[in-house]
């Protein structure tokens, strides 16, 4: 018996930077997301670089970061980065993508 593995889906929505400079630029939403990189079994201590998704692909695919629900394995790291190199960590679990 042939299962399809489960897909999780992170829709990024909204993804603005934070910084201090004299002369403020505006940008539109989502223009400053660089990257997003995700660690799917991270351990608490340490980032291990499981799979990256860049801005360029990110367009592509209308901000949404897909894959296999069987790459988790306990808890996650999605790290976002934007083009001055700031991140933002969130921690999840399978939980958090079912509905």
């Amino acid at each position: 018996m042939n299962q399809k593995t489960k897909e999780c889906v992170i829709k990024i929505e909204k993804f603005e930077s934070k910084i201090l400079s004299c002369k403020p630029v505006e940008f539109a939403n989502l223009e400053t997301l660089s990257m997003v990189m995700l660690d799917y079994d991270f351990d608490g201590e340490v980032f291990d670089l499981d799979e990256v998704f860049y801005a360029e692909d990110l367009k592509k695919s209308d901000y949404e970061v897909r894959f296999a629900e069987d790459n988790v394995k306990g808890q996650m790291m999605i790290i976002y980065i934007d083009i001055f190199g700031n991140e933002k960590r969130e921690i999840k679990t399978i939980k958090d993508f079912r509905k």
